[in-house]
C-alpha cells in the first residue's frame, strides 16, 4: 500500500502528509468542530436556521464537517476500509440524525468532468441495505466499520452519464440517489481512472466556494436545525489512524 503522503494530487505534487492529527474544520453556519486538530475533535451543531448562501445548494441548516488531509489523488482501488469511534455527547436518546458519516469527494471519471460525493452512512435510506457495521463499545460510545470488499456506498446525485457505462446499483428502491446503493468493487471497475480529490465539488450539501478535503466526516445536513454533539475518538483509513 502506498503511504498516504505519497499520493500525487491533481497538480502533480506530493499530497499533504496525513500524519495524525492533520485535520481541518469545514463546518457551515451554526456548526463547528472543537479542537479539530486534536486527537479527539468534537463535532457540534446548534438549533436555528440561517440565511441561504453558505451551502452550494442554498440550504439554511447547520452542518459540522471535519476534513482529513492527505488523500488528494488517491485512486479508488486503493481504498480498503474506513472506520471511526465516537462518543455521543448529546443528552438525548440516540437518533439516526445524530449518526456521523463519511463523505468522500471524488473526481469520479478521473478527467475533471464530474465530481461526486460518495456517501458512506447508516442514517440515510437504504440504511438496512448498506450493511454498515455499528458496534457499541462503551457508555454512549460507538464504532463504525466499513469494508470496500463487502459493504455498500451511495453516490450523491447518482452516477454521471456515460461514457463510461455507469455501475448498476446493487440496491435500487427508487429513482433517487438516496434510494440506491452500490458495491465499491463495481464503482472501481466502472471508473478505473477515478480518484479522491481536494476540490470545490459544487455539491449542494458542501460549503459554497470552499475547496474541501477529499475525506470528510460530517454530522447532519444542509437543512439540519438540531442541537447535536459527538466526539470523534479515532478515524482509521485502511487501518491507519489519520
Amino acid at each position: 500500500m502506498i503511504p498516504f503522503s505519497n499520493y500525487p494530487n491533481r497538480q502533480g505534487h506530493a499530497a499533504a502528509a496525513s500524519a495524525f492529527p492533520s485535520r481541518v474544520d469545514h463546518s457551515v453556519n451554526k456548526a463547528h468542530v472543537d479542537s479539530y486538530a486534536s486527537a479527539s475533535p468534537t463535532l457540534r451543531s446548534s438549533t436555528g436556521t440561517n440565511d441561504s448562501g453558505a451551502f452550494n445548494g442554498g440550504g439554511t441548516g447547520n452542518k459540522p464537517i471535519l476534513g482529513v488531509i492527505g488523500f488528494d489523488g488517491m485512486k479508488f482501488n486503493e481504498l480498503v476500509s474506513l472506520s471511526f469511534d465516537w462518543t455521543d455527547l448529546t443528552p438525548l436518546p440516540a437518533t439516526l440524525e445524530r449518526l456521523p458519516y463519511f463523505n468522500l469527494v471524488t473526481d469520479i471519471k478521473g478527467d475533471g468532468s464530474s465530481f461526486r460525493i460518495v456517501n458512506i452512512s447508516a442514517s440515510l435510506p437504504p440504511a438496512t441495505d448498506n450493511d454498515f457495521a455499528i458496534t457499541q463499545i462503551g457508555a454512549d460510545r460507538w464504532r463504525y466499520e466499513w469494508s470496500a470488499a463487502s459493504n455498500y456506498v451511495q453516490i450523491v446525485g447518482g452516477p454521471p452519464a456515460g461514457p463510461p457505462v455507469p455501475p448498476v446499483p446493487v440496491v435500487n428502491n427508487g429513482p433517487l440517489w438516496s434510494q440506491q446503493a452500490f458495491a465499491w468493487p463495481d464503482i472501481v471497475a466502472a471508473y478505473p481512472d477515478g480518484f479522491f480529490s481536494d476540490v470545490d465539488s459544487l455539491d449542494r450539501g458542501m460549503p459554497a466556494g470552499v475547496v474541501t478535503r477529499a475525506f470528510l466526516v460530517a454530522l447532519g445536513g444542509s437543512s439540519n436545525a438540531r442541537q447535536s454533539s459527538i466526539r470523534l475518538d479515532s478515524i482509521l483509513v485502511n487501518g491507519v489512524a489519520v
